[in-house]
């Protein structure tokens, strides 16, 4: 039950006032009609399904990722729940489903699996129809759609991803030569719990007086030299042993993978979508390489940054990146770079701690950018299913979720649960209205994903020549996965 209670506030944790990932924040759109007695009403936005649908009571069940997923971070929680219990979320997904199934007369279910890709593989080559809806990460997704196991999204009737409870960015990021094959928005919470964004010890900013930088967020002047001179005036050896050890405090933490996620922040992608949506290698440019010496000239720096390798956890962790969060906790790093899905693991602090976005790599930068991690659970709709029913189904819980399950999040468990402060409230609608995604991240077409985090771990900058040697190869992977899509 710890548990289950633990994971529920991981993923309350995210939730922002804004909700589908756009460019611009949504807002919870309404159409107001005048009664006859004169008096204006307001009503919701409903999606455009057929009136009068009856299902007669039939289960409509969704496939989701069980609690073995990622320790338990990615496990599906904000699908199916049996009862109300008084916690937030599970009463908001209750609530949310209940009036769907009564709006549709149908029963919503889930499975909870252990691998939802072999067990989807399994009913769906069986060519049963056991399972209506998919709940599974980005890279499980993908396999799906290139054994044609899922349908492209974007074909299944009344699902209208232009409505405001579907993720736009998704949509334009994730398709591949138009096609959709998985997605997320108001439906699930996942999304927004993977996305990656700063948190900082408000205590060490203000004790070493390293300035304000939410006034650089409101100035429009949050840029990468404005953090990399913050980071690099903080180290402090703690027990004055001449050694850097996890006992002392650092500018941050340092992970292999924290430098391809600040350059998503400036923009870059390893591929990028062009008007037809076909991916292309967009890696390979001077601005990418320029923004990749300057994140290594900072991460590279161990007397300001701490790397995750170099610490020595404990038995009472469960692995080291656990180990890493408890020490900002305790005041060991004025920055650290996660997943806004572990948020929960920061409650107990004494210290104050803000939230903010990825910089941008100058203020020429027009906007920001925050990626969603490729094990974020996304929503796909196997080929076995009543297509019709499925699309009913979807986005008449998708549109109840923006009212139903999004408001309550938002408000009452992040802005004032564990985001201390009003300052980061705005950083958070911010953060949540700029998500963004890179195909070649899921697919590691050439092995260019794993090729920057490796260049990382082994402080090596070799980093246009590493790419030039698999260059060919990732555009003959590229050709080859959209070619299984035709």
């Amino acid at each position: 039950m710890l548990k289950k209670l633990s994971i529920l506030l991981l993923v309350l944790s995210i939730l922002l006032p804004a909700c589908a990932g756009n460019d611009n924040p949504k807002t919870n759109e309404t159409k107001s009609e005048t009664s006859e007695v004169g008096e204006t009403v307001t009503t919701q936005l409903q999606p455009d399904i057929p009136k009068d649908v009856n299902f007669g009571g039939e289960t409509f069940t969704f496939l989701v990722t069980g609690p073995n997923y990622g320790y338990g971070y990615y496990e599906t929680i904000d699908i199916f729940t049996e009862a109300q219990n008084g916690e937030t979320l599970n009463d908001a997904v209750y609530m949310r489903n209940r009036t769907v199934e009564e709006r549709l007369n149908i029963e919503i279910a889930e499975f909870k699996a252990e691998s939802v890709v072999n067990t989807a593989t399994k009913s769906i080559t069986a060519g049963d129809d056991e399972y209506d809806a998919i709940f599974t990460t980005m890279q499980e997704s993908a396999r799906l759609a290139q054994g044609k196991m899922i349908m492209n999204i974007k074909e299944v009737s009344f699902i209208d991803l232009d409505k405001p409870w579907w993720d736009k960015n998704a949509e334009i990021d994730l398709s591949i030569k138009n096609k959709l094959y998985f997605t997320t928005g108001d439906i699930s919470t996942m999304a927004k719990a993977c996305t990656r964004l700063f948190v900082f010890n408000k205590k060490l900013m203000k004790e070493y007086d390293l300035g304000d930088p939410y006034e650089n967020v409101k100035n429009d002047t949050w840029t990468f030299d404005v953090f990399a001179k913050m980071v690099k005036s903080l180290y402090v050896d703690i027990n004055g042993n001449g050694e850097k050890d996890d006992e002392d405090i650092y500018g941050t933490i340092m992970e292999a993978h924290n430098p391809m996620y600040l350059l998503t922040g400036f923009g870059e992608k390893l591929t990028t979508n062009d008007a037809n949506g076909y991916p292309q290698i967009t890696c390979t440019n001077d601005r990418f390489y320029t923004a990749a010496d300057k994140l290594w000239d900072l991460y590279f720096d161990d007397t300001v940054c701490r790397d995750v390798s170099k610490m020595k956890t404990t038995s009472e962790f469960s692995n080291v990146y656990t180990y890493a969060r408890a020490l900002f906790t305790r005041d060991k790093f004025l920055f650290h770079l996660p997943g806004a899905l572990v948020f929960y693991e920061f409650r107990d602090m004494e210290s104050d701690f803000g939230v903010l976005p990825s910089p941008k790599l100058d203020e020429t930068q027009s906007r920001y950018y925050h990626i969603v991690e490729i094990y974020s659970v996304m929503l796909s709709v196997p080929v076995t299913t009543d297509l019709e029913r499925a699309g009913i189904v979807l986005e008449s819980m998708a549109a109840e979720s923006m009212y139903t399950i999004t408001p309550a999040f938002n408000e009452t468990m992040l802005k004032r649960k564990y985001v201390r402060d009003n300052e980061s409230e705005f950083i958070l609608d911010i953060i949540n209205a700029t998500h963004t995604y890179d195909l070649c991240m899921v697919f590691n077409w050439g092995g260019m994903f794993g090729i920057v985090n490796s260049l990382t771990a082994n402080k090596n900058r070799n980093l246009a020549s590493e790419m030039a040697k698999v260059y060919d190869k990732a555009l003959k992977e590229i050709e080859n996965t959209v070619n299984t899509f035709e």
